[in-house]
């Protein structure tokens, strides 16, 4: 059975007496009784019965079995096997498991602070371990531009950023541990690194109108070269990332130019709409049906949500409340689960040695607790006729505050634990103090692979 560098770090970690201590916790598990060998043979089968990315784990004295209709089960099979594994071996259980959710996901912010090749690819390590599927990788913003674009080398001649045979190698890497990246070129706001390089791109306006000046990190979109410029930069994501999803952000968006630029108003007027929100729902349509005839699917804050429509095709990640997502689903569009009140992992954790924590978090009563992270229900006020439409959730990981990995690994885990649990396990299985105990062992394991997770209170 082959270990991915997690597992060589757990096995070398000499972890004992871990028993059945599983996370996220399966759907269905009995213990037998009894060890076996870490050496037993196992024997590998297919059953399309089983859901995706579902698996059959049987452990007994006559050996190991393993059966999944897909490689995904199987992998997840053996990522179970490899929690369940101790000085003792494997103890005797019979399991049958499958994800509650297809979409789990875990979101890292590499513009506010880079991390590099190394750090991603064990960032998507402990993500594997743990069952996450989904890796969102928050490429650009006005911090920093970290993505390379071929035919325009200014966007990262400043500042640290990766190179394409970066981005194969880590999208390689997710691909062995099952993991689909979904790469976010944020725009048309949260673009100050990209308009640095080109100003050209901002809005023609008066010098003299200051705040209109400093709101500089938003395209000009009654630029042509703007727009080209956005549409080579989408085209360079396909190109590089293989997953359906592109995320094109579209969150918090103060254009005070756009009512003032005479290329934007000569724009609203062709179109036959005035106002920001209308603009800017202009714009994400002209993208996401860009993404659309090139076989992918828009993501985006739930800001592109315009009058209760969504793009076709488009996904409306909810991080303001679970509006944006309710709105998605009763309009017949999808939607990803990533809420502030649960899902935002820069805010404190109200623990004894938080750092760093987002900007007065604390005092602002912006904290998520483990408990509060683990309550979350993704459902929650969905119509149950349009729950399909949501096709699961994320944790998000902001670096504002964040520059160093042993700190991202403190607010990550164990919080992230308890959202893989949230995201996996069904809701009838998941309990606080089951998944405590749980995590009592988990979080040692954690530990001794050397991953800052946080103590559990």
């Amino acid at each position: 059975m082959k270990k991915t560098i997690v597992v060589a770090a757990l096995l070398a970690a000499g972890v004992s007496q871990a028993g059945t201590a599983i996370v996220p916790r399966p759907a269905k598990m009995k213990e037998t009784g009894g060890f076996v060998a870490p050496t037993s043979n196992i024997s590998y089968s297919v059953d399309s019965a089983i859901p995706a990315e579902g698996y059959r784990l049987k452990v007994s004295k006559d050996g190991i079995s393993i059966a999944s209709s897909d490689a995904a089960g199987r992998f997840y099979a053996e990522t179970t096997l490899r929690q369940l594994e101790s000085t003792n071996g494997y103890p005797c259980v019979e399991i049958e498991d499958a994800p509650r959710f297809g979409y789990r996901g875990v979101h890292l912010d590499v513009s506010r602070h880079f991390f590099g090749k190394k750090d991603v690819m064990n960032f998507l390590d402990v993500m594997a371990y743990h069952k996450f599927n989904v890796f969102h990788w928050h490429l650009t913003d006005s911090q920093g531009w970290r993505l390379p674009v071929a035919k325009y080398p200014q966007l990262t001649a400043k500042g640290p950023a990766y190179t394409e045979s970066d981005i194969r190698e880590i999208v390689a890497h997710a691909a062995k541990l099952h993991i689909t990246i979904v790469p976010e070129v944020d725009v048309p706001g949260h673009s100050g690194a990209a308009i640095r390089a080109f100003p050209a791109f901002r809005c023609k306006v008066s010098r003299k109108d200051k705040r209109v000046r400093n709101a500089g990190g938003v395209f000009c979109l009654g630029s042509d070269d703007s727009i080209r410029f956005i549409k080579d930069v989408m085209d360079e994501l396909c190109r590089l990332f293989p997953g359906k999803l592109i995320h094109i952000g579209g969150d918090e968006v103060s254009a005070p130019g756009w009512s003032k630029c005479p290329r934007c108003r000569e724009r609203m007027k062709k179109l036959g709409i005035s106002g920001q929100q209308a603009y800017q729902a202009w714009f994400t349509k002209e993208i996401s049906d860009y993404l659309c005839r090139k076989g992918r699917r828009a993501v985006g804050w739930d800001e592109i949500v315009y009058e209760g429509s969504v793009p076709e095709g488009a996904v409306v990640m909810s991080w303001r409340g679970k509006e944006g997502a309710i709105a998605a689903a009763k309009a017949g569009r999808d939607a990803v689960m990533c809420p502030t009140s649960h899902c935002y992992f820069d805010y404190t954790q109200l623990l004894p040695g938080d750092r760093h924590a987002y900007f007065g978090s604390a005092k602002r009563g912006m904290a998520t607790t483990l408990e509060e992270a683990y309550s979350y229900n993704p459902l929650e006020d969905i119509p149950p006729e349009a729950a399909h439409h949501v096709l699961g959730g994320q944790c998000n990981n902001w670096t504002e505050r964040t520059a160093k990995v042993a700190d991202l690994q403190w607010k990550l885990w164990p919080r992230g634990c308890a959202m893989a649990e949230v995201y996996w396990s069904n809701a009838d299985v998941r309990d606080f103090a089951d998944f405590s105990k749980r995590m009592a062992v988990h979080r040692e394991r954690l530990l001794k692979m050397g991953v800052n997770c946080a103590p559990l209170k």
